[in-house]
């Protein structure tokens, strides 16, 4: 296992949810997944960015890290292919670039956004909503939510929507 990782992501969102995961290993039942860890995330960054030059980023943010993990969502890339394909594209130019050799890329499908969507009331306290209306009926209020839906048409606009005003 490597013992320092750089991790460049494509957004706050990713960023968070990484940085909340590694915190909560003990939750999963899991030992500690990495000693140590660093995210660098550049404002207004865009999968598509990240998908074609993450090699770049990583070698410009580079310190003493042992290996790289690229994180970015498959929708909004612009990019064709499968996630899979994606991935091994993003693995190959960091590895041809000499930035990493122990290297990972995770592109998510569908995008980050669309898991967080659910009818649990935990929502509201993940992400901060101490007010009225609930969550949900907030969303449909603003016409980002369908009564009966699950998930926003738009997760990503809904949720940036939702911590804005949280």
């Amino acid at each position: 296992m490597p013992s320092s990782v750089l991790a460049v992501v494509a957004d706050k969102s990713i960023e968070e949810v990484l940085k909340c995961l590694l915190k909560r290993y003990q939750a999963f039942g899991t030992a500690p997944l990495l000693q140590d860890f660093r995210v660098f995330r550049i404002p207004k960054m865009t999968d598509g960015a990240i998908l074609k030059r993450s090699h770049l980023y990583l070698i410009d943010a580079r310190r003493n890290e042992t290996a790289a993990m690229v994180i970015c969502d498959r929708h909004g890339s612009g990019a064709g292919g499968s996630r899979e394909e994606l991935e091994a594209r993003i693995e190959a130019n960091i590895r041809q670039s000499g930035a990493f050799s122990e290297c990972c890329a995770i592109v998510i499908d569908p995008e980050l956004e669309n898991w967080i969507w659910t009818k649990s009331p935990r929502l509201d306290q993940a992400i901060g909503w101490n007010r009225q209306p609930k969550l949900r009926h907030w969303l449909v209020q603003e016409g980002l939510l369908e009564v009966d839906a699950v998930k926003p048409a738009n997760p990503k606009l809904a949720l940036e929507r939702a911590l804005q005003h949280a």
